[in-house]
């Protein structure tokens, strides 16, 4: 771990794990603030006490399973938006439980006002996430949480969205080139390991968050023959 945060974090001042803490710690803050804003936007099946936050903080990341810690704080920051919409346009009324006509109001008042595509989709990511991967309630009465209307809104704002800018491919010869290096004994350490953290991120498939959740691999040879 230590030589993968000094070849790879580029000279970041705190490690990844200490990053990836400080993110748990502001995800599960903010989904505690969710599930306190009113009486009933609590899951039912969490127990939170009073005046012992450690132990509720405990208790929602065993909640969040093994979600990352970028996917709570993504869900947590699109809800608490909701809220404070919640708050300023219906005044007297809580936003939660969740009511297909009130989500379906946000979504089209964001809409009106330019939001993009994705914030919308977010949005709507959010609320399945809280009410079937959490547990928070919901009134949707046997309706649809996203309903017709706002479907098409969603495909009109879709058509708004500008294209996808993906980074190119690597060449072979980019490929190649990593490939020596890794085999390369002159080379400096960090830079041969960081040549073989690329290689491994390609061959794999990983995105970076996956290579730190490896802790280790078999190799899988085929033998045929004595070969």
């Amino acid at each position: 771990d230590l030589l993968y945060d000094r070849a790879i974090s580029f000279g970041l001042t705190l490690t990844d794990q200490e990053i990836d803490k400080n993110k748990w710690a502001r995800s599960l803050e903010k989904l505690y603030t969710l599930f306190t804003v009113n009486s009933s936007s609590c899951p039912e099946s969490l127990k939170l006490v009073a005046d012992d936050m450690e132990q509720n903080l405990a208790r929602i990341r065993h909640l969040c399973g093994l979600k990352s810690s970028g996917t709570i704080l993504k869900r947590a920051n699109s809800l608490l938006r909701y809220v404070a919409w919640h708050r300023s346009f219906y005044y007297q009324r809580q936003p939660f439980p969740f009511v297909p006509q009130e989500t379906s109001e946000y979504i089209w008042e964001k809409f009106q006002d330019g939001v993009s595509y994705s914030s919308l989709s977010s949005f709507v990511e959010a609320v399945n996430f809280a009410i079937h991967v959490l547990g928070m309630p919901a009134l949707t009465r046997g309706k649809p949480l996203v309903d017709q209307f706002t479907k098409g809104i969603l495909d009109r704002a879709a058509l708004q969205r500008p294209g996808r800018k993906q980074a190119r491919p690597l060449t072979v010869q980019e490929v190649s080139y990593l490939e020596s290096c890794l085999k390369n004994t002159e080379m400096n350490l960090f830079d041969r390991y960081a040549a073989g953290s690329f290689l491994f991120a390609i061959y794999a498939r990983c995105r970076w968050s996956d290579m730190r959740a490896v802790n280790s691999f078999d190799f899988d040879v085929s033998t045929e023959e004595n070969h």
